[in-house]
C-alpha cells in the first residue's frame, strides 16, 4: 500500500507518490481515488500487466461500511470517456446531425451546456476518442474547403447496423448479402 501525490494527472500511474520504480515494479495497481475527502463516492482504477484496464465507480455505505459498485467500465465503456465526450454523445442524440465549421459546432455545443471548451481542444478529443464515439453511435468526418475546417457529424443509434438498410453517407443500398451464390459449373 502506498499513497498518491496531491497533484492531479490523467495517467493513474503518475498519481503514485515517489519514483517511477514503485509503479514499474508492480504487476497490478489498484488506485482508489475520491475527488474530495468528505465524499462517499470514489473510482477504483485497476491497471496492470496481467489484467484488463477497468475503472469501477463506487459508493461507500455508512451502514454496512463497505464500498458498493455503481458502474464498471467493462460493462459501460462510455464511463471511461472524458466528461466532454459524454456530453457530446448526449448532445448528438438530441441534435442528430450537424454540418458546418468546427467553430460553429463548438459554439453550439458550448451554448447548449454552458461550457467554454476551445474548438481545437474539442476536435482533438473527438479525434482521440473516435472509436469510442462510433461505438456510441456518433460518427463524424472532417475536411478542409476554401481554407475552412468543416465538420459533418451525425448520431446513429448503435443498434442501427443492419445490412439491409441504406448507407447513410452514400444513399446506396448495401447489397453484400443479397447477391445469390451460384455453385461452380452451374451457370
Amino acid at each position: 500500500m502506498h499513497h498518491l501525490r496531491k497533484q492531479t494527472d490523467t495517467d493513474p500511474l503518475n498519481k503514485i507518490s515517489g519514483t517511477t520504480g514503485i509503479s514499474g515494479a508492480l504487476d497490478t495497481t489498484l488506485i482508489l481515488e475520491r475527488k474530495e475527502r468528505s465524499q462517499n463516492k470514489a473510482v477504483l482504477i485497476c491497471t496492470g500487466r496481467d489484467i484488463e484496464h477497468r475503472e469501477l465507480e463506487l459508493s461507500f455505505s455508512k451502514d454496512s461500511h463497505t464500498w458498493e459498485l455503481i458502474s464498471d467500465s467493462v460493462e459501460e465503456p462510455v464511463f471511461l470517456l472524458p466528461e466532454d465526450m459524454k456530453l457530446l454523445i448526449e448532445f448528438m442524440k438530441d441534435r442528430k446531425m450537424f454540418s458546418g465549421t468546427n467553430a460553429e459546432f463548438c459554439s453550439e455545443f458550448n451554448n447548449h451546456y454552458g461550457r467554454h471548451i476551445e474548438t481545437n481542444h474539442l476536435k482533438r478529443l473527438m479525434n482521440k476518442h473516435r472509436y469510442e464515439l462510433e461505438a456510441q453511435g456518433v460518427f463524424f468526418e472532417s475536411r478542409r474547403c476554401n481554407g475552412k475546417r468543416l465538420l459533418s457529424i451525425e448520431y446513429r443509434p448503435p443498434d442501427d447496423d443492419s445490412d439491409d438498410k441504406d448507407d447513410k453517407t452514400t444513399g446506396v443500398k448495401n447489397i453484400v448479402n443479397t447477391v445469390p451464390i451460384v455453385p461452380h459449373g452451374t451457370y
